[in-house]
């Protein structure tokens, strides 16, 4: 029963959780840019994402029930993980040639080409 209620709860946060990942997010160029001054393009492409991921394993462990996975899931993670690696590369690359007041616009662009796709 506890479970159903949090479930339904969480059912419902959905716009707020949007909403603060959408927050979050935007502070990422802001640091990234920052971080670049005196940083190589892969070591802060690579490092905020290396840093996040045990974060992501801890919460996820107390918040997410353990379910059973199969072969699609396997390769459809492994795909993202390659597609999202480029995708931060060369996104901290271009922050890296340009301001962050030019590069940031571009990256708003994600949800159209997904409807393209």
């Amino acid at each position: 029963m506890c479970s159903l209620r949090m479930t339904l709860l969480l059912n419902k946060m959905w716009f707020f959780f949007a909403l603060v990942a959408a927050l979050l997010t935007s502070v990422l160029p802001i640091i990234n840019k920052r971080l670049l001054q005196d940083t190589d393009v892969s070591i802060v492409a690579w490092g905020f994402n290396a840093l996040s991921l045990p974060i992501l394993a801890v919460a996820t462990f107390f918040l997410a029930p353990v379910s059973q996975v199969d072969a699609p899931f396997w390769f459809g993670i492994a795909a993202s993980g390659i597609l999202n690696m480029f995708a931060t590369f060369i996104s901290t690359l271009a922050l890296r040639l340009s301001d962050a007041s030019l590069v940031t616009p571009f990256l708003t662009f994600n949800p159209i080409f997904t409807l393209l796709i």
